[in-house]
């Protein structure tokens, strides 16, 4: 049984003196974030919402990686498409603007159905990224398909 500990990650985020584009700064990487082009922002980098769903993707591919390589599943690639849907400007009851829906579809090659799904359930129990998104989004698929 995997020991618990509590971990702290933190970024750095500041204007970078273009209206809407933001730089963020997590140990020594940058990343720049625009503000959505149907918002006024430049909408050329990525969106706060796509780093948002690409943490969700990176925190999985990189669990199954690390799954797999513990637990000697033959794991040769792993992939997700997610995509999340919300109505602008319509928070609810508590205030907030929540993920009505998020979907995740996910792509394994070299394991079998049953270590597809066991990886997918590792991932939903310990991705804080996912646990918030289960948490609060109104509906949340999960999908996954194994190829040969």
């Amino acid at each position: 049984m995997a020991t618990t500990h509590q971990q702290t990650v933190s970024s750095r985020v500041y204007s970078s003196g273009i209206p809407e584009r933001v730089i963020a700064q997590s140990r020594e990487h940058h990343l720049v974030i625009d503000g959505p082009d149907y918002a006024g922002g430049p909408g050329e980098a990525l969106m706060p919402v796509e780093v948002f769903l690409s943490g969700i993707g990176g925190c999985a591919v990189a669990m199954f990686d690390r799954i797999a390589r513990a637990e000697s599943i033959l794991l040769k690639y792993s992939a997700l498409d997610i995509s999340g849907t919300w109505t602008r400007h319509a928070p609810n009851a508590n205030g907030f603007t929540l993920f009505e829906r998020v979907t995740l579809k996910f792509v394994f090659a070299g394991v079998t159905e049953a270590q597809g799904a066991h990886l997918i359930e590792v991932f939903k129990a310990n991705c804080p990224l996912y646990g918030s998104i289960a948490a609060s989004a109104g509906e949340v698929q999960v999908e996954y398909a194994v190829e040969t």
